[in-house]
C-alpha cells in the first residue's frame, strides 16, 4: 500500500493530536509574538475540542484529519526561525 502521508482511521487522529501536543510543548520554549500566541491558543482549543469528542475522530475522520493537518502546518510555521528561551 502506498504511503500518502495521511493518517489511518484506526487511532490515526489520536496520534496526530499527540504529535501536535508534542510540537506545541517545543513551541512553548520559543519566544512568540502576541499574534503567534493567539494562534497557539486556537490550536490548543481545537485539540481540546477533538479530545471532548471522545471518538478519536472516527465520527468525522476526514474533517478531523484535515484539522490536524492544518494544525501541524501552523505549528511548523510558528516554530520556524525562532530561538529557544533560556
Amino acid at each position: 500500500m502506498k504511503n500518502t502521508g495521511r493518517r489511518s482511521r484506526s487511532g490515526g487522529t489520536a496520534s496526530g493530536a499527540d504529535e501536535a501536543r508534542s510540537a506545541l510543548h517545543i513551541l512553548y520554549k520559543k519566544p512568540l509574538t502576541d499574534p503567534e500566541k493567539a494562534e497557539v491558543s486556537k490550536i490548543e482549543e481545537a485539540l481540546r475540542t477533538i479530545d471532548l469528542d471522545g471518538s478519536s475522530g472516527i465520527h468525522n475522520f476526514l474533517f478531523i484529519d484535515e484539522v490536524l493537518t492544518k494544525m501541524s502546518a501552523a505549528i511548523k510555521s510558528l516554530g520556524s526561525g525562532k530561538e529557544e528561551k533560556k
